[in-house]
């Protein structure tokens, strides 16, 4: 069985189905599909809020362990997966 399924196959179906009015979502381990209407009201994403962060990070200078928090995943118990029992506690 594939893992996932390839990229040329994957970019054929896409379009076929962005034809019909759906888009298709690869997430990690799953695939879903999203109709297209439903998401063309969704606010969209600028770059212009996080510009400083951007030039930071062209210059060398972005802290990315200040944003490592935003990495960890947590699991139905609200707990991390780090295994770290100090996690978070600063």
């Amino acid at each position: 069985m594939r893992a996932r399924i390839s990229s040329g196959f994957l970019e054929e179906v896409q379009e076929w189905l962005l034809v019909a009015g759906w888009a298709l979502i690869f997430a990690g381990t799953t695939y879903a599909m999203i109709k297209v209407t439903a998401v063309e009201g969704w606010t969209r994403l600028a770059s212009k809020r996080i510009a400083a962060e951007l030039e930071s990070v062209k210059k060398g200078k972005f802290d990315f362990a200040s944003q490592q928090h935003l990495l960890t995943s947590v699991d139905s118990n609200g707990d991390d997966d780090t295994g770290d029992e100090d996690a978070g506690d600063e």
